[in-house]
């Protein structure tokens, strides 16, 4: 767990639905910074609170099921976001998923019969 003292500077919500937040962390020794460079692209918990958190007050870790999307939801949403911003409409996105998840279906049998 890493904690530090720091200030949601700006929220924002993505076409897919989920939040960007901006956190500003106050200057923090090298050991900490080294920690917090080591959790850069990972997948974690996000918790605030205006005061130190005690470890009393920090909640059992849910599983990856219980609160995250799925791998195929995730991409999904990623896929209608580069559909979106492609041809700036969202009619016709059904159509063109199903056409690109066969696509990359075929792809995958491809490479079976090299094997």
């Amino acid at each position: 767990m890493f904690q530090v003292s720091s200030v949601i500077h700006s929220l924002r919500t993505l076409a897919d639905g989920t939040w960007r937040l901006q956190v500003d962390c106050q200057e923090m020794p090298p050991e900490q910074e080294a920690q917090l460079v080591k959790l850069k692209k990972q997948q974690g918990w996000f918790l605030f609170k205006a005061n130190t958190i005690l470890a009393e007050e920090v909640p059992e870790e849910a599983t990856p099921e219980d609160d995250s999307k799925s791998p195929s939801k995730r991409l999904h949403d990623r896929m209608f976001v580069f559909y979106q911003k492609k041809n700036g409409k969202k009619e016709g996105f059904r159509q063109w998923y199903a056409d690109n998840l066969d696509s990359i279906g075929q792809k995958f049998l491809d490479k079976i019969e090299e094997l």
